[in-house]
């Protein structure tokens, strides 16, 4: 989840040993797993190579040649669930600007920061 909370927040995140900018990331997809990465994929893998077997094996002519789903990162899609929705809930960086705005529009800080200005505004015009 210390993706997620670095996106929230707009900072770029440390992926093996590469830097991502914050601001290339043009999608993102959560998919949760009973198992680790790799262990799921092996399983994609396996199957994947069986049912290529089992059609060369049905097929009297063609020939699939071809190891299967399971080999990049991105097919753990076929493994587990995508609950992206659970956890991204905006742009990147989109925790910040809220806790700013939330911040700004707070009556506590909106009345101190009216007699703040109510009083420099008496300073300068000289209303004693």
């Amino acid at each position: 989840m210390k993706f997620v909370r670095l996106y929230k927040k707009g900072k770029d995140i440390l992926c093996d040993k590469d830097v991502v900018r914050i601001e290339n990331i043009k999608s993102v997809q959560i998919i949760r797993t009973n198992k680790k990465n790799e262990d799921e994929r092996s399983i994609i893998q396996d199957e994947s190579f069986k049912r290529v077997q089992e059609l060369n094996r049905q097929s009297d002519s063609i020939a699939i040649i071809s190891l299967g789903y399971g080999y990049k990162l991105e097919d753990i899609v076929y493994a587990g669930e995508d609950v992206t929705s659970l956890y991204i809930t905006g742009a990147p960086g989109h925790e910040t600007s809220n806790f700013i705005f939330s911040f700004l529009n707070n009556p506590w800080v909106m009345t101190i920061g009216a007699g703040l200005i109510l009083a420099v505004l008496v300073a300068l015009l000289g209303l004693n």
